[in-house]
């Protein structure tokens, strides 16, 4: 998937929309910015809309300039602060909302790189990322964060009104052009908080197998560690119950059932299909032959005539 500006797996640029159980495991490019995995902008310019991006991943390579994230490139509002009496966190109204959602693919560029979100704009409104993490690589010159890369705030001095809250990442997973690990939030302006429990913090991998380091997080309605050996972090249920719908349904389809017969001898119910579909075959032939000589006797009946010994004679 590639292009110019604003570029995502699923929808190029949201301005008030909701995204939801979405996944990416493509390669995203764009030669510019608001490059996404999901999505490349998700903007609300308008109050009382939803502009919301929620139960998605990202596990392929995103590529771009500036504002990359694994999830989203941009996160912006511009209604609202979060102590107006319009907030709405349940329904997500009034503001951008990037909700449950992680990355496991890797996300690159020049500046504004982010695992989760390149660049979350909080200065003029409610721009949040609640209960995500990244295990993917991020890499980038400079503004490189394992969550987010930039994120301009102007009135967030601590955790009791943090946009940022329960995000979580992969010690080592960012690093900037020297190499050189980066913390949860590449830059954020006016002291907000950065790398402190309940905002943004780093886990070691051990740490990460534990469902117990994710603090926030809902285990029993939206996330599940169960055991997958294929990928031993958190994974989102809504997606998984659908893949794994997916997966029963196919492998269902392909099974083959070891039947019984009176004589003892076992066979496949494939191969019963096999001799089932040759013996209907084998019918059809002895019907198509009755047939004919039924057609053969009516052409004789027809053209000759029976002598009164029962034996044809031809007619005069």
């Amino acid at each position: 998937i590639c292009g110019n500006t604003h570029i995502g797996s699923i929808v190029g640029c949201i301005d008030k929309g909701y995204i939801s159980c979405c996944y990416n495991t493509a390669t995203v490019y764009g030669n510019n910015y608001a490059i996404g995995g999901i999505v490349g902008a998700n903007y609300l310019y308008n109050e009382d809309y939803i502009a919301k991006v929620e139960n998605c991943y990202n596990a392929g390579a995103i590529k771009g300039n500036c504002d990359v994230g694994g999830i989203v490139g941009i996160n912006k509002s511009e209604k609202n602060k979060k102590n107006d009496i319009y907030f709405d966190f349940y329904y997500g109204y009034n503001m951008a909302l990037v909700l449950h959602c992680y990355n496991s693919g890797t996300v690159s560029g020049k500046y504004n790189i982010g695992g989760l979100v390149g660049y979350n704009d909080g200065y003029y409104g409610c721009s949040e990322i609640y209960k995500c993490y990244n295990v993917g690589e991020i890499s980038g010159e400079y503004n490189v964060g394992s969550i987010v890369g930039s994120y301009p705030v102007e009135y967030c001095l601590d955790v009791s009104n943090s946009l940022i809250l329960n995000c979580y990442y992969k010690i080592g997973s960012a690093k900037d052009e020297n190499g050189r690990a980066q913390k949860g939030i590449g830059t954020a302006t006016y002291n907000a908080p950065i790398d402190v429990d309940g905002v943004t913090k780093g886990l070691s991998n051990e740490e990460m197998l534990k469902l117990a380091s994710f603090v926030g997080f809902d285990f029993d309605e939206v996330w599940t560690m169960d055991g997958n050996p294929d990928y031993p972090y958190p994974e989102l249920k809504a997606i998984n119950s659908v893949s794994n719908s997916t997966e029963t349904d196919k492998n269902d389809s392909e099974k083959s059932v070891l039947i019984t017969t009176n004589d003892g001898k076992s066979v496949l119910d494939d191969d019963i299909v096999v001799v089932s579909k040759s013996v209907v075959i084998i019918t059809c032939i002895i019907i198509i032959l009755i047939l004919l000589l039924m057609l053969i006797t009516i052409f004789f009946v027809c053209f000759f005539g029976f002598r009164k010994d029962g034996f044809l004679r031809k007619k005069q």
